[in-house]
């Protein structure tokens, strides 16, 4: 029977199951630090949570660890696969903004805590925007929540990288 352990990055604070069964992951998903040596997990680096651990347990370091990563860094920055540069900034505390461009226009994707790492992992592999894992998108002063028949326009424009739907946008009231 497999045990699955919650494993927190202690750089970022992202958190990884893992199965004990599986080798060690090499890097983390959310910032890339590496995390094991020699084949086993870093203790520097990481932080394995048992069977004995609370999910509390979990969320507060791993809070701790993503509140002193943003404070020490300001923002997290990565590319897309077609090389545009995005960024992250925590704002509050549990509300993440991701800045990207979609054809030279701002784009900013509002996403919770516990979402940001599948939204960054997923724009940084496939240059996809997960569009149940967002609040809302704020371009050009408004805010686009899901529910808005815009919002999907955005999502497709920042994906292709089109200019020409942001237009469009912008001429509807």
């Amino acid at each position: 029977m497999a045990s699955f352990y919650d494993v927190v990055c202690l750089t970022c604070g992202e958190v990884m199951s893992w199965c004990k069964y599986d080798p060690p992951f090499e890097r983390c998903t959310f910032c890339g630090t590496k995390l094991t040596r020699r084949g086993y997990w870093n203790q520097e680096k990481v932080k394995v949570f048992g069977v004995w651990s609370t999910s509390k347990d979990v969320r507060e370091t791993s809070e701790r660890c993503r509140a002193a990563f943003f404070e020490e860094r300001g923002c997290y920055r990565f590319r897309l696969p077609d090389r545009r540069l995005c960024t992250v900034e925590m704002k509050g505390g549990s509300t993440f903004h991701i800045h990207i461009k979609a054809g030279g226009r701002k784009v900013l994707l509002v996403c919770r805590e516990n979402e940001v790492s599948e939204v960054v992992s997923t724009l940084k592999e496939w240059g996809k925007v997960c569009l149940n894992r967002l609040l809302g998108i704020l371009y050009r002063g408004r805010f686009y929540t899901p529910t808005d028949p815009a919002f999907k326009v955005v999502v497709e424009a920042v994906e292709a990288n089109e200019r020409s739907e942001l237009q469009a946008l912008i001429s509807s009231p």
